[in-house]
């Protein structure tokens, strides 16, 4: 009995050593063939070798061409941009689509990403070194959130730090400039004076291919809220100069406000169907607002163009300007949507006042220097 025990306990081992034997060579060949094994991680969390591929592993992504799409569908993935039109309290008027009169540059740049366009959008600072954007974006617009206001936060304070170069820091000024005394706290602050636009091209409109373009300008009244620990506005360091180093081992760096207001919305285009199809969307937007038509296409004659023409639609609060003429020996429609000048929502003329108000207020609670009070109350002979 013990010996038949033996055999029977003999074979089975003998069985479980050519099952392992069989297993361990079925793995090899899985993972030869491109399929990773199965890893003790929680669903829907990545394993620790997805999150940065080495040499090997990207040598092994070009011979198995099956797994890279699976991981690119993911990574592509984004939200669709989801805007609404912005009212306008007082206005029976709206600016283009959900563009409005309080966004801000952030805003702007979420918003240009709810359209589609083979472009990307670019990012111009004025005055800057050249004429070329100092940010594009890394995507082309699909009507997809491909970039955050965290994203594009870092993105454009690396840029204008980089890029802005001289011609950007010529828009620098410190507010001692302005009549606020060097002395005082607020006098050393810096701020730039200078203006952003945003700007796609190639987006179709009725037909016809347009480019917007959201323009940004500073707003003085925004600088007091920096003093009352209300900043709502955007920061950045910039190389003194607009130069980093300069021979120096640390290169010099300064804090820099940004108080920018959007300042109007532009549609611009020169499509060569404008002869035919332009007339509709003028027609369109006098349609839409008639009531509030103050002059409809006024020839405004100028030396390289006799017919140009400008038609005014405004309320007294939100405003747009529609230029049609020829530029270049092109036609072109340009569409300007901004709020009226001195109007209730024209937010920089209306800053520009509460600036001198907080000028003012600086200068006449300024506390005297010790040493420049003592000399004044020095008893001296002389």
């Amino acid at each position: 009995m013990l010996y038949r025990i033996g055999i029977i306990v003999t074979l089975l081992v003998a069985l479980c050593g050519m099952g392992y034997g069989f297993l361990t060579v079925f793995r090899r060949k899985r993972q030869k063939g491109g399929n990773p094994p199965a890893k003790d991680t929680a669903p829907g969390t990545p394993a620790k070798k997805d999150a940065a591929p080495g040499k090997h592993d990207r040598k092994k992504s070009k011979n198995s061409p099956v797994e890279v799409p699976a991981i690119s569908a993911v990574a592509e993935s984004f939200p669709p941009v989801e805007i609404r039109e912005t009212p306008i309290p007082g206005s029976e008027l709206r600016y283009y689509q959900a563009f409005g009169p309080s966004d801000t540059i952030f805003d702007a740049w979420f918003k240009l990403q709810a359209f589609t366009s083979p472009e990307p959008i670019a990012v111009r600072l004025m005055p800057s070194d050249g004429t070329t954007p100092i940010l594009v974006s890394s995507f082309l617009p699909d009507g997809t959130a491909h970039s955050s206001t965290e994203v594009f936060f870092l993105e454009l304070a690396n840029a204008i730090r980089s890029n802005g170069g001289p011609g950007a820091w010529r828009g620098v000024r410190q507010l001692s400039s302005f009549g606020i005394p060097a002395s005082a706290r607020e006098g050393a602050y810096h701020i730039f004076t200078g203006s952003l636009r945003l700007e796609l091209k190639s987006v179709q409109i009725m037909g016809l291919t347009f480019s917007v373009a959201v323009t940004f300008e500073p707003n003085l009244g925004l600088v007091p809220k920096h003093f009352s620990d209300l900043n709502t506005y955007f920061h950045c360091e910039m190389p003194v100069g607009g130069v980093s180093g300069k021979g120096r081992s640390e290169p010099e760096n300064v804090v820099i406000g940004f108080p920018w207001s959007l300042s109007g919305v532009t549609l611009h285009s020169q499509d060569a169907q404008l002869d035919s199809e332009g007339a509709k969307i003028i027609r369109a937007i006098i349609g839409k607002y008639e009531k509030f038509v103050c002059q409809n296409q006024v020839v405004v004659p100028r030396p390289d163009d006799a017919n140009r023409k400008v038609t005014l639609v405004s309320d007294g609060i939100v405003g747009i300007a529609i230029h049609q003429g020829i530029v270049h020996g092109r036609r072109f429609l340009r569409i300007e949507y901004g709020p009226t000048p001195q109007g209730p929502i024209d937010e920089i003329s209306a800053g520009d006042a509460e600036f001198l108000r907080f000028a003012k207020s600086v200068e006449t609670t300024e506390q005297p220097h010790p040493e420049t009070e003592q000399e004044a109350t020095l008893n001296t002979p002389f």
